[in-house]
């Protein structure tokens, strides 16, 4: 079943539509939020990633399935659900306190080597960044490290949601292929 069927079925309320979409993507879902919890730093046992895999459900369900009828193909449907899950991780860590004894320390790079090719990545990286437009960098920094969502951005901006979306999906391209450009 194609991805336009199956999200169709299931804002219909099709209890068989919503057994097929965990099917296919309750994995994804779950291995993204293991991703993205350890990114920023928080334990991604298996009840943290259960907890953000009902949330982005929750999230998927409500209002009528208003999350899911948001859903425009401007990208694959796992590539939206990344995002969900991202911004449910995010949510959920604002509204927990953090002891910052918690907080693992990152871990030290194993050789000199690692060391110089850490570096270099994130020279590269911020070479990438400071080669974008002032615009394109704040939306990128807006979303990826404030954890805003597009509404609170348009808001924040002055823009439609449709252009910050927009400039938001360029702006990766962008990045994406400055990044290529360089060997990454």
């Amino acid at each position: 079943m194609d991805e336009r069927t199956l999200i169709e079925r299931c804002i219909s309320g099709d209890e068989e539509a919503w057994r097929d979409f965990l099917a296919t993507y309750d994995l994804s879902i779950r291995a993204s939020a293991r991703l993205v919890l350890g990114s920023i730093g928080r334990p991604a046992d298996d009840a943290e990633v259960e907890e953000i895999r009902s949330g982005v459900l929750e999230m998927l369900l409500a209002d009528g399935s208003r999350v899911l009828r948001s859903f425009r193909r401007q990208c694959s449907l796992e590539t939206w659900l990344r995002v969900l899950v991202r911004t449910v991780c995010i949510r959920s860590v604002r509204r927990k306190k953090v002891d910052p004894r918690e907080i693992p320390a990152p871990p030290a790079p194993e050789a000199p080597i690692e060391r110089i090719l850490s570096e270099e990545r994130t020279r590269v990286v911020r070479e990438a960044l400071d080669a974008l437009p002032e615009r394109e960098r704040k939306v990128l920094s807006m979303f990826f490290i404030d954890g805003r969502s597009y509404r609170e951005m348009a808001e924040s901006l002055g823009l439609p949601m449709g252009t910050v979306a927009t400039v938001l999906a360029r702006t990766r391209e962008t990045l994406r292929g400055l990044l290529k450009a360089k060997g990454m």
